[in-house]
């Protein structure tokens, strides 16, 4: 109990807490599998969001950190909810880079809304817990809190004895705010160092997909993998990401179009001509 105390941690478990379970319902909902590596990778991310945004939201106290924290995942509820509609209305999840497609469903949106099953809502599920812990529980903690602040000596104290224990209450305060910022910084590298690993070792990748999960990081230019991969909540993030720092990597188009230059190049021997300092012949030695 004594660990909500920290404005903090409380933003950051909370807000972790309520992704994490609308990012599995999310999951379930659209028939991605649980069993996949993707979903440790899910839950990384949304520890690294929780953490930094649940950090920012101490800074403005209390009852505002509260506002913010609920603010934001219900913001990123929605816009799962939103996710789920647009890929059984249109076929495919919607990025920044072909928002011209939600353009075409502004023109039809009673037909887009009325195409939502009843399961796409249980989304929210997390959000509304979120909402009754704010309502019915997060005051207790604090009057605890303040309860245990309380010390009955000062009544009998002298004035200046008062005054050096509200010292020693700021500066306790202050200690543990800037231990709470260490340890900030501290778990995101450790959970962002983790979240890496995932991206880059061989073993964490799903064959199945077209891109490998580093290369939807850093252009997730096919949604459905993206999505898939990362979760709605940090797909956001790098498809904001890639939208204001475009991507600038060799294209997938490109690599496809110098494969298939390989492919149709045949045997010396098939065409006349002098074929020096072409690529070798996929179909046998000869160059």
């Amino acid at each position: 109990m004594k660990l909500l105390y920290s404005k903090t941690f409380k933003n950051y478990l909370c807000m972790m807490l309520t992704l994490s379970c609308a990012e599995v319902i999310f999951r379930i909902v659209s028939g991605i599998t649980l069993f996949d590596y993707a979903l440790l990778r899910m839950f990384l991310g949304v520890n690294i969001i929780s953490l930094i945004l649940g950090a920012l939201y101490s800074f403005c106290g209390r009852i505002a950190g509260n506002i913010l924290t609920f603010i934001t995942t219900l913001a990123l509820t929605i816009y799962g909810v939103l996710q789920i509609g647009f890929y059984n209305y249109l076929g495919d999840y919607i990025s920044f880079g072909n928002s011209s497609q939600a353009g075409a469903v502004t023109d039809y949106i009673g037909d887009y809304f009325s195409s939502f099953s009843w399961n796409y809502w249980l989304l929210l599920i997390p959000v509304g817990i979120l909402l009754l812990f704010y309502l019915f529980i997060d005051h207790r903690i604090y009057i605890n809190e303040r309860n245990e602040m309380i010390d009955f000596s000062d009544k009998f104290d002298s004035i200046e004895r008062k005054e050096l224990n509200d010292k020693n209450r700021v500066r306790k305060t202050k200690k543990r705010n800037i231990n709470d910022k260490i340890n900030v910084g501290v778990f995101s590298l450790i959970f962002a160092g983790c979240f890496y690993a995932t991206l880059i070792v061989p073993s964490m990748q799903n064959s199945l997909d077209f891109k490998s999960s580093l290369e939807s990081f850093l252009n997730p230019d096919m949604p459905n993998v993206a999505m898939k991969q990362f979760g709605f909540t940090t797909y956001l993030l790098v498809d904001a990401k890639t939208t204001i720092m475009p991507y600038t990597g060799v294209d997938e188009s490109v690599q496809l179009e110098e494969y298939e230059k390989q492919i149709i190049h045949y045997c010396s021997h098939n065409f006349g001509g002098d074929y020096s300092g072409r690529l070798d012949c996929p179909r046998c030695d000869q160059t």
